[in-house]
């Protein structure tokens, strides 16, 4: 052990508290102005990820029919024809589902029989509607604040009742300033559509609406009843069906009423009609790009529009949205629910688990399947049913055929599908005397008989396989459909994009930059249905916390010194982090302020301990040096060259890892003086830590007359199996000479014993920071190492080494290995495979003998290997490899399962 005198050091204390306080002040300031609300909402979507004890998966309730990457390639590039997407909706409405959101906008018309089937669909089930809502704002440079407002007005009243008039016409009326005539004249067409806007909602507004839209047209143009084509036609129709739809949607909305945009877009009127609520899909991210919050209402002229997940929520609970009540920091439900709101926003409480992002584009599963289903299952579905209703026409049809054919047939007979087992008998009969073998298809056989035979031989055999198919089709169907009641009985089922070339449905998100916008839908959803929710302290309480933290580090700094200060700081810091962070959020649904302390706890402390650091550079320095003197020059090597390569906090890396110890030693020892001692010992450690060097060993350290070496220390050394096995004889022959030596006869001899063992382990900084570190290797394999050191005194041998070094040893050459078969070495459980070597070459036929010995062993034949030994030492000798294998067989509690356990040290 290495002992150093302490170093006092003089800290002019007042300056540390001083600057720990400044700090402090300093990342206040900085968070004050917004500058750290990116790490605390960093520390907000870890805790969503990591913060919850148990799973708090989104609702049972709450499934999604996904429109996928496969129902994009088969179904066809969007948009699909609305018939398609209306018997996809169909078979939701068939399944049992209690309510369904569609994050799909439906704004423009694709035609009058598609647009009905898909509204005829919506009526089926109640059903939310997507709303897009753009706020549409022009330029505020030019059109904001009171003047722009004024200017505004000004065109809508230049405009007139005809929005027919010259744009140069409309900018002289309204007598706008140069700037804003010309932005004006850039954009005179949207200009016109906000004017036509206007109109229809002021008409609205006073209880005198359009009767249709050939009057809005009339009212727009002067009461110009011969125009027939202008250019703004167009842009006046599109203002009609927006109002035509915001009108039906007008039912779905709260009270309040607000301005509104000419771009907003709900969907097409006669959707709008059939649906049982609406809610808008858009949000704003917050500074970093990733979705966190999104207001409850939208103000429109209209009403007040519900967040599209919050809508469907509601529907899917009886709510009506005008029951909804809205507070200062809450969403109250007439039922007694709460909602937190931030800042008059939802904070979307994120479910631990939400819908696999990757869906089966075809089958619906039998389980739960996280909550999805593919809407190709659900078109694959309708089409199933619609070939399965097309075979019962099929099979009426023929049976018909039939009956006026075969006298014994009644009406009543043949409605059935399928017939009867009776019918079907007498037709089979019939079927088979006129057509012969009623399962071959076609009538190619029968081409010689009349068309009108043919014809009737044709329908025998085509009415007798539509017979034997149909209970299939019906059954295939009726399975599907009955998975996929399982999953939407009762239920909300969301149908929304997760297909991952729609890139505008993909947003940021805790779960990723590319999470599907229905996703975000559905959380809240599940926030109002459920009624769970996340509470956050104001945005003061963290700028609070971080003054107190702050100064309690500076102070302690000031009082104690740096090092007591940091521990204080470490618990302020992790103690918050659980307390706060875990504990309250995952017990309470709280979100506490957890960054901005931290980060200025952190700032005090380091403040604090540069400048002590600072003011005592000089005595550090000092302690620098003795340190130095201390740590292997090749670490130090290293580390100048290459800093990033030493993992000080721990790095877990496959090593090889060599323990060695000079047997003999001690009783040197108890004959030579200390120094000589000393000077022995540093020869024979010397010696051995070049040859292990040289081969790229990283020598850890001295224990007493033993070492301990690895491989890998500063990255990944392919050769090391190989090298450390040349290292092991390379030792062995330098303590050899080194005995050898003339000086050094007389004295007993010095043998050295070596455990090898490679595997995962952590190599890095240990010890007691941050005076008495060591950069070291912990693990298994270290401790195996040891055991195998030891090992050798049990077989006679002087090196062991594990099986997976053995398998790093890429050329064994002329290094003589020999397999001992399976051990458990002392003080583990585990059976390994264990290998010497021998540091002398052996005569031949010595390494199969013992091998024969071994594997006999081994596959459990004790006589065997009881022979063997005997036939060994006959012609070889006595060996000690041997007598651990005979005790093991002489050993009544020896487990007899080929495995050799050593049972003493």
């Amino acid at each position: 052990p290495l002992h150093s005198r302490a170093v006092q050091v003089r800290v002019p204390k007042r300056v540390v508290l001083l600057v720990g306080l400044a700090a402090t002040v300093a990342v206040l300031a900085v968070a004050s102005f917004g500058g750290l609300d990116r790490a605390e909402w960093w520390s907000q979507d870890f805790r969503f990820k990591h913060g919850r004890g148990d799973k708090e998966p989104l609702d049972e309730r709450v499934r999604l029919v996904a429109i996928d990457d496969r129902a994009l390639d088969t179904v066809g590039r969007w948009p699909w024809s609305r018939e398609v997407f209306a018997r996809a909706l169909d078979e939701i409405h068939l399944a049992g589902a209690k309510a369904v959101a569609v994050d799909v906008t439906f704004g423009d018309v694709q035609s009058e029989s598609s647009d009905a089937a898909l509204a005829k669909s919506f009526a089926r089930t109640p059903t939310v509607v997507a709303v897009d809502m753009d706020e549409g704002q022009l330029d505020l440079r030019y059109w904001g604040g009171a003047e722009g407002r004024r200017a505004l007005d000004a065109i809508v009243a230049a405009a007139g009742d005809d929005l027919t008039r010259p744009s140069e016409a409309i900018a002289d009326g309204a007598k706008l300033d140069p700037a804003r005539r010309a932005r004006f004249m850039e954009r005179a067409s949207a200009f016109k559509k906000h004017v036509a806007w206007r109109r229809i909602v002021d008409l609205r507004a006073t209880g005198t609406p359009p009767a249709d839209e050939a009057a809005f047209v009339l009212a727009m143009t002067g009461g110009d009843a011969t125009l027939r084509r202008f250019p703004e036609l167009v842009l006046l129709r599109e203002a009609f069906a927006r109002d035509l739809a915001f009108g039906a949607l007008a039912r779905f909305m709260a009270p309040a009423k607000g301005e509104g945009s000419a771009l907003d877009a709900p969907p097409i009127a006669p959707v709008a009609q059939a649906a049982a609520g609406a809610g808008f899909v858009n949000s704003e991210a917050d500074a970093d790009g990733q979705y966190r919050r999104v207001k409850p209402f939208w103000a429109t002229p209209y009403g007040s529009l519900a967040q599209f997940g919050l809508a469907a929520g509601l529907l899917q609970s009886g709510i009506p949205v005008d029951q909804v009540r809205v507070e200062p920091h809450a969403l109250v439900f007439p039922n007694g629910n709460r909602i937190h709101l931030e800042d008059g926003e939802l904070y979307v409480d994120w479910p631990t688990d939400i819908f696999e992002t990757s869906v089966s584009g075809g089958a619906i599963g039998a389980g739960d399947g996280g909550g999805v289903v593919a809407i190709g299952a659900l078109v694959d579905l309708a089409e199933q049913r619609q070939v399965l209703a097309a075979q019962e026409a099929r099979y009426l049809e023929l049976a018909a055929d039939i009956a006026r054919e075969q006298t014994d047939l009644s009406s009543e007979d043949i409605k059935a599908v399928p017939v009867s087992d009776a019918v079907r008998a007498r037709i089979k009969e019939q079927g088979e005397f006129i057509a012969g073998d009623l399962e071959v298809r076609g009538t190619d056989d029968v081409a010689e008989l009349p068309e009108d035979q043919r014809r009737l031989v044709g329908a025998y055999r085509e009415w007798w396989r539509l017979d034997q198919d149909l209970p299939k089709s019906r059954a295939a169907v009726a399975d599907v459909a009955a998975r996929l009641r399982a999953q939407f009985e009762g239920r909300l089922v969301f149908v929304g994009f997760v297909a991952t070339g729609v890139m505008a449905d993909m947003i940021n998100t805790v779960y990723g930059p590319r999470t599907p916008g229905v996703f975000f839908h559905a959380a809240v959803a599940d926030m109002a249905i459920t009624a769970v929710h996340v509470t956050l302290w104001p945005w003061w309480t963290g700028l609070a916390l971080g003054a107190l933290f702050g100064t309690a580090c500076a102070f302690t700094a000031w009082r104690t010194g740096v090092g007591t200060s940091t521990v204080v700081m470490a618990l302020i810091v992790a103690g918050w982090g659980w307390l706060g962070g875990h504990w309250a959020f995952g017990t309470f649904d709280v979100m506490v302020p957890v960054a901005i302390p931290a980060l200025a706890a952190l700032a005090s402390q380091a403040a604090s301990s540069s400048t002590a650091a600072v003011v005592n550079a000089r005595e550090k320095a000092k302690i620098k040096k003795q340190f130095q003197a201390r740590v292997s020059p090749q670490l130090v090597e290293r580390l100048a060259s290459d800093p990033d390569a030493l993992s000080m906090g721990g790095q877990l890396r496959e090593s090889t890892i060599l323990f060695g110890d000079l047997a003999g030693f001690t009783t040197i020892s108890e004959k030579l003086g200390s120094e000589a001692v000393v000077a022995t010992l540093n020869l024979y450690m010397g010696a051995m830590t070049r040859e292990l060097t040289d081969r790229r060993a990283y020598v850890n350290k001295f224990l007493g007359d033993g070492l301990l070496a690895f491989w890998s220390a500063f990255g990944e050394e392919p050769e090391q199996g190989q090298l450390a096995a040349e290292a092991c004889r390379a030792c062995q022959k330098v303590v050899r000479e080194i005995g050898e030596r003339p000086e050094r006869q007389g004295l007993p001899p010095v043998s050295l014993r070596l455990g090898v063992a490679t595997g995962k382990v952590t190599i890095g900084d240990c010890g007691a920071p941050p005076d008495l570190n060591d950069y070291t290797v912990i693990g298994d394999s270290a401790n195996l190492a040891a055991r195998l050191e030891s090992a050798n005194k049990q077989f006679g041998t002087a090196i062991l080494f594990d099986g997976r070094t053995r398998e790093l040893i890429r050329d064994p050459g002329d290094l003589p290995i020999v397999p001992l078969g399976k051990v458990v070495v002392v003080g583990q459980s585990t059976p390994i495979d264990v290998f010497t070597m021998l540091v002398e070459t052996p005569a031949e036929g010595w390494i199969e003998s013992v091998g024969t010995a071994v594997d006999a062993f081994r596959r459990g034949d004790f006589a065997a290997c009881e022979s063997a030994w005997a036939a060994h030492e006959s012609r070889f000798g006595k060996t000690k490899i041997a007598k651990a294998f005979r005790e093991a067989l002489e050993d009544p509690e020896d487990l007899r399962d080929g495995v050799l356990r050593l049972r003493a040290k």
